[in-house]
């Protein structure tokens, strides 16, 4: 089943499709992306049903001394699920089938030809702090990408209707991309946002094409919900330098969201 697939299923559910920053559309690679929390004790109540199958197969994004894509499977077992405000829903808690060497930073389906086993990373989560930005003080990430550098950088900004949100660009020397629109929530604000080895998990090249490729975490609930998203540089549109290719975001049906 495609990512677009699992998504509609389970909206009601809580689940929705990180949308394109220029356009509100879910991608149309069929990959699926899911953020390593679900299969963790984070989510020990249950989730509910998100459509997934036994027989899948799963790649698991692991970052020891260095990151490796791991073939896993999910285990299943059935969970009923107390929404905050609703009657309980059938649902499962996830577990990896495996032993790792570390809590992957994420599980992907359905990824093409060229990806490695070991992709070449220039970051990831599992270093917990990033090299100090070139401008301190911000929640901007330096990328050290070969030849041009890198810059992931969320900018505030205001819409007409005076809500706030963050836009997350990626830019390199002569080269600006917005990546995604963070709607800053007025209770958790900027500080409960995701940043750093939060906001960008994974930086490389996963599609084996030698250019950057992204996976990030464009949440503005950091800690409460569970997030991610892939950029692929083969997916980008002319004029992009990525494309989105995944993502998945997870709002506990349990948290009434205040």
């Amino acid at each position: 089943m495609r990512t677009i697939a699992t998504f509609a299923l389970g909206l009601l559910a809580g689940v929705t499709v990180t949308a394109r920053a220029q356009e509100a559309e879910s991608p149309r690679t069929g990959i699926s992306i899911l953020p390593a929390e679900i299969a963790s004790h984070a989510f020990a109540e249950g989730v509910p049903d998100l459509q997934f199958e036994l027989a899948w197969e799963w790649q698991a994004l692991v970052c020891h001394k260095k990151c490796e894509l791991k073939s896993v499977k999910l285990l299943m077992t059935p969970a009923l699920v107390q929404p905050y405000d609703g009657e309980v829903m059938p649902g499962h808690v996830y577990t990896i089938d495996r032993k790792l060497d570390a809590q992957p930073l994420v599980l992907m389906r359905e990824l093409p030809d060229g990806v490695r086993t070991r992709p070449e990373t220039y970051l990831h989560a599992g270093m917990e702090k990033y090299p100090p930005s070139s401008t301190p003080g911000t929640m901007e990430i330096d990328i050290p990408v070969p030849g041009e550098p890198a810059r992931i950088v969320p900018r505030y900004a205001r819409q007409s209707d005076n809500s706030d949100l963050f836009n997350v660009y990626l830019e390199t020397k002569g080269r600006s991309q917005l990546l995604a629109r963070i709607h800053v929530d007025v209770v958790a604000g900027p500080s409960g946002m995701a940043r750093g080895p939060q906001l960008l998990r994974w930086a490389g090249d996963l599609d084996g094409d030698g250019k950057l490729d992204l996976i990030m975490n464009l949440s503005s609930r950091y800690g409460e919900d569970a997030a991610a998203t892939l950029f692929l540089s083969s997916a980008a549109k002319p004029g992009e330098m990525v494309g989105m290719a995944a993502g998945f975001r997870y709002w506990p049906v349990g948290n009434p969201g205040c």
